[in-house]
């Protein structure tokens, strides 16, 4: 579990000849689009569309995370 929450802070950030994650921003904006379609019901709503965007987004982020972290290590080692 350490090893994956590693690849996924490394595959999320800069990496030398990859850049930044491209998918970092657009998973923000689904966050936020998630955040305002629940607006109408307060802050509880506001949360739980951020949550339940995260929800079905972040898995899919975090599978490229780890994806750019091990091409990386593969390029580097």
């Amino acid at each position: 579990m350490r090893k994956v929450l590693k690849q996924i802070r490394m595959g999320a950030g800069y990496l030398p000849g990859y850049g930044d994650h491209p998918g970092t921003f657009t998973l923000l904006l689904m966050i936020g689009m998630g955040a305002w379609a629940g607006i109408d019901h307060g802050p509880l709503g506001m949360v739980m569309g951020a949550v339940f965007m995260f929800a079905f987004f972040g898995p899919i982020w975090c599978i490229g995370c780890i994806s750019r972290a091990n091409a990386y290590d593969r390029k580097h080692s």
